[in-house]
C-alpha cells in the first residue's frame, strides 16, 4: 500500500466564511481522488520552529509552535 501525505495552508481572508474553507479542502480532496488516491484522513501536524540568534543578538527572533494541516491518502 502507498500512501500521500499533502500540505495546505488553507486561509480565510476578511469577509469570507468556512464556506470557502471547505471548498478549498474539497477541491485538493478531489483533485488527489481524480489520480486514484482514496483520502484517509485530515490531520494537524505540530512542529517547533527555531528562532534566529541575529547578527550579534541585532534582530533575534524567538522560537514559536506552528500547527500544519496534512490530508492523507492511499492507493
Amino acid at each position: 500500500m502507498q500512501y500521500k501525505i499533502v500540505p495546505i495552508s488553507p486561509v480565510i481572508r476578511k469577509g469570507e466564511n468556512v464556506t470557502h474553507l471547505a471548498a478549498e479542502f474539497e477541491s485538493v480532496i478531489q483533485k488527489y481522488i481524480e489520480q486514484g488516491w482514496e483520502f484517509v484522513s485530515l490531520e494537524s501536524l505540530s512542529t517547533w520552529v527555531t528562532g534566529s540568534s541575529g547578527c550579534f543578538g541585532i534582530g533575534s527572533t524567538p522560537g514559536y509552535m506552528d500547527v500544519k494541516q496534512i490530508l492523507i491518502f492511499r492507493k
